[in-house]
């Protein structure tokens, strides 16, 4: 089972900076996402806390947007063009997408005959979102994961 998670965008303190380096290194794009998503960041340190360290290391990390932000405020609405480049690349599964923008994004693409045979998509809350929910959000998207393995 390959599982895609979409985010909303990456924000860095020097957007300029990555955004060069990706220019020049557009296969790395990926590569940053994971790390900066938990090299301790607080929406990484979420996502380990409900999905589980294994499941963070399985799934394909991915934004909702290619633009980078400067602030962990910085939103961008989804890039349908970008996320069928994704989902045609990655042929995912299981789509989980985390918050409002991916899953937005997500449905504003479907049905999408490329997408077949993707069984299951999961729209899950931003593991940043404010409220005594989330968590426990987080950890029954899952064990959807874990039953569908």
């Amino acid at each position: 089972m390959k599982v895609l998670a979409i985010l909303q965008n990456q924000w860095f303190h020097d957007p300029d900076k990555v955004r060069l380096t990706l220019d020049r290194h557009p296969e790395w794009r990926r590569r940053y996402i994971h790390y900066a998503l938990f090299a301790g960041c607080r929406t990484g340190n979420i996502l380990k806390a409900g999905l589980g360290e294994e499941w963070c290391r399985k799934i394909v990390w991915e934004e909702a947007s290619p633009q980078i932000g400067g602030e962990a405020s910085s939103v961008f609405p989804a890039d349908p063009a970008h996320l069928r480049a994704v989902i045609d690349e990655v042929k995912p599964t299981v789509i989980l997408a985390l918050g409002r923008i991916a899953s937005d994004g997500i449905a504003a693409i479907m049905p999408m005959p490329s997408l077949v045979p993707v069984a299951t998509i999961i729209n899950v809350i931003h593991p940043t979102a404010r409220g005594v929910d989330t968590l426990p959000l987080l950890r029954d998207a899952r064990a959807i994961l874990d039953k569908l393995t």
